[in-house]
């Protein structure tokens, strides 16, 4: 197994962010506390090519503090069939909405031709209006989250379009198809991830994402049509508690959802044709 050194956040100004050098101490002792899925581009329709598994912070000379992690490489020359008993595990982090949650990365709040229609979307939602996310990549792909909330495992659809109710469900929807008929978006490649929290049937929360690329206005009325039924058959069939599961993904595009891979608690991803 390959072990590499990554820098996973820096103190100073960053894109207009200040980040103080005590929050890159904080995050050290909690990035020691789990294991970070190593993913590239931040692009979660991707297994995870490997997990941090530790975190120390680094000082320049400048004063500047790095966050370096080490990571373990998944290149096959480890044995990753059985999960990790080390008592280490992806933290899943569930968040409780009252309607639905909407964040965007800087594509959409930088984008003068959608900037306004995205912050209109945001006062649809709750959640906290001053949250951002960045991205460090020098040309992001442009990635738009809602969350939806906690529902338990088979009553996804009947949760889902009562938490929205016929007139919220109608405002999202014609909202989301406005965004994305914006040419400025046209113009490169887009992610809209669903994403949802699901109590198993022994009380096992896992998080849930449905990603669509470049979203037509076919695809968001289909998902909000079918996807919350078609999700409580495929979650159903899959052995989530006898795999320790805390994170499955799918796609969803040509009114087909399709299981990209699920994530083991200790960060191993497992492709669908292991499942």
């Amino acid at each position: 197994m390959r072990k590499v050194k990554i820098v996973m956040a820096q103190s100073g100004v960053i894109d207009q962010v200040l980040t103080p050098p005590e929050v890159i101490v904080e995050s050290a002792k909690q990035r020691n506390q789990e294991y970070i899925p190593l993913t590239i581009g931040h692009d979660i329709r991707k297994p995870p090519i490997g997990r941090v598994i530790s975190a120390e912070v680094v000082v320049l000379d400048d004063g500047t503090h790095l966050l370096e992690g080490e990571a373990e490489i998944f290149d096959g020359s480890a044995n990753f069939d059985l999960p990790s008993e080390n008592g280490k595990c992806v933290k899943i982090r569930v968040q409780e909405v009252d309607k639905f949650q909407v964040l965007g990365n800087q594509t959409f709040e930088e984008d003068e031709d959608v900037a306004d229609l995205y912050q209109e979307l945001r006062a649809l939602g709750g959640g906290d209006p001053d949250q951002v996310y960045r991205e460090d990549s020098v040309d992001p792909i442009s990635l738009l989250i809602i969350g939806f909330g906690v529902f338990t495992l088979q009553g996804i659809a009947n949760g889902f379009f009562s938490k929205l109710g016929e007139d919220l469900y109608e405002k999202l929807k014609l909202k989301l198809k406005k965004i994305f008929e914006k040419k400025s978006l046209k113009q490169k490649e887009n992610l809209l991830q669903f994403q949802i929290f699901v109590k198993s049937h022994t009380g096992r929360t896992i998080e849930v994402n449905v990603v669509i690329t470049n979203p037509s206005q076919n695809d968001l009325s289909g998902f909000f049509d079918f996807v919350p039924s078609m999700l409580d058959t495929m979650l159903s069939s899959l052995p989530i508690d006898d795999l320790d599961v805390c994170r499955v993904v799918f796609s969803y595009e040509f009114t087909q959802l399709k299981l990209l891979y699920i994530l083991r608690s200790d960060g191993v991803p497992i492709k669908k044709d292991d499942c």
